[in-house]
């Protein structure tokens, strides 16, 4: 008797396939205050921050609130952000990077981030490091902004909703190689992630579909129907093509 493939391990939720706990500072989300309707709160930058688990970095904004009140607040930071740097979130907010407005009040071709799919619900789209899309046309007759995803998909949503201004911090974060493997053990002790990964070919026939064999190969097709049962479905899953592509 072999045991259950990894895909179904993960599947079940055990802890050993789920993020650690406690490796968040904070809910990193836009803040929806009533000032903010007709006009634009402002607030410094006091820190930069890495938090564990999230690959784009944190800032720290102080915001100073109409009733004379402070609050500090996580939010994503953008490139070219600072300590010390003034961000405004707002109505009337300028047009620059770190700050938060309306997707309407967005010129066509800058890049957004952490961008909102209803208004209020605090940023949804491109928060990963390095992300961001590109404003490409306001519908007025419709209340709608288009935007293009980083994936080059086209996405109309209500040009209410609010986005940050520039790129996510954290641009390049996978260009220089991990090195070592304790760089790697790391990397991914914050992630909802097992490692290592051993391969599927590696393993003995009754582990895994791919396994077994005097060579380490699938030793079949690869691809498999999306209705296969849980203990095949490995490799390309309902693929769309197969074989080499044409250059």
């Amino acid at each position: 008797m072999g045991k259950r493939i990894r895909a179904q391990r993960i599947g079940r939720g055990s802890p050993t396939y789920r993020a650690p706990p406690n490796v968040r500072v904070a809910d990193v989300r836009i803040p929806d205050w009533p000032e903010m309707k007709n006009g634009h709160v402002t607030g410094v930058v006091l820190k930069l921050y890495k938090e564990p688990g999230r690959y784009a970095p944190l800032a720290l904004v102080k915001f100073y609130r109409a009733d004379g009140s402070t609050e500090k607040v996580w939010m994503i930071a953008s490139e070219g952000v600072y300590t010390g740097k003034e961000i405004e979130i707002g109505e009337t907010a300028k047009i620059d990077v770190g700050n938060v407005v309306p997707l309407r009040r967005v010129p066509e071709g800058i890049p957004v981030f952490n961008i909102e799919i209803r208004p209020g619900d605090g940023g949804k789209i491109a928060r990963a490091a390095g992300m961001y899309a590109i404003v490409r046309g306001h519908l007025e007759s419709k209340g709608l902004t288009e935007i293009e995803l980083p994936g080059k998909r086209i996405l109309r949503i209500n040009w209410d909703s609010r986005a940050q201004i520039g790129i996510a911090a954290g641009t390049g974060k996978d260009e220089l190689p991990l090195v070592k493997a304790g760089n790697a053990y790391h990397k991914w002790k914050v992630k909802a992630r097992k490692w290592p990964r051993t391969r599927g070919v590696a393993m003995n026939a009754v582990d895994h579909p791919f396994g077994g064999g005097r060579q380490q190969s699938p030793g079949g097709p690869k691809t498999v129907s999306r209705h296969a049962p849980p203990g095949k479905k490995v490799g390309s899953i309902a693929a769309r093509r197969t074989g080499r592509r044409k250059k």
